[in-house]
């Protein structure tokens, strides 16, 4: 097995890069390890590699068939699906993840992040789309910090999110009181890090 993975490295975008050496391999350690999710992702990114979208995508999906409790594997296909562009297939694919492991905050976290950053990036986005994803994106921290409120990057997201939707409300009464928010939790989490860091020390 470990030899086979050593060629599929080999033969690889990255090294050789000789596709047709490496896919038969990639195949031979699935039928070696049928329910392995990392065979598949192996063979997944070689399709990938060689622009076989949709040979790559019903790779990469096998490999949460096989193992649908591994939260790796719609990891590794958010991952897929956020380099093909594809916003609504890879929130499906951290909304799975956080099916499979609710008590992990960094499940809800992602989902978050990822609402945040388009919400924050994409200037095409219609002003009720971006609205609605600040929204989730402050319901997947609020259960993110639920789980873990001490948790930094959390409470940094939605520091920044609360001031995204402040910034867009027009009753001064809510402005200020997203405002008083998100100050509070930039406090938090600068107090954290100072904790930490002496910690640390």
């Amino acid at each position: 097995k470990l030899a086979y993975e050593y060629l599929i490295a080999a033969y690889g975008a990255d090294k050789i890069d000789d596709f047709a050496q490496a896919e038969p391999i990639a195949q031979k350690l699935i039928s070696m390890e049928p329910n392995e999710p990392s065979n598949y992702w192996s063979l997944g990114t070689l399709y990938e590699g060689q622009g076989r979208y949709d040979e790559a995508e019903a790779t990469f999906n096998k490999a949460v068939e096989v193992r649908p409790r591994d939260p790796q594997g719609y990891m590794v296909l958010a991952g897929y699906h956020n380099r093909q562009g594809n916003f609504d297939k890879t929130m499906e694919a951290w909304g799975n993840r956080a099916k499979v492991e609710p008590n992990n905050p960094e499940a809800h976290h992602m989902i978050a992040y990822y609402l945040y950053e388009r919400a924050f990036k994409d200037y095409r986005l219609p002003a009720a789309t971006k609205k609605a994803d600040l929204a989730r994106a402050v319901e997947a921290e609020d259960a993110a910090l639920a789980l873990h409120p001490d948790y930094v990057e959390a409470l940094t997201i939605k520091n920044i999110i609360l001031r995204l939707q402040a910034n867009a409300e027009r009753d001064p009464k809510k402005q200020k009181t997203l405002f008083e928010e998100a100050d509070r939790l930039r406090n938090r989490a600068m107090a954290l890090q100072k904790a930490q860091a002496a910690a640390g020390k």
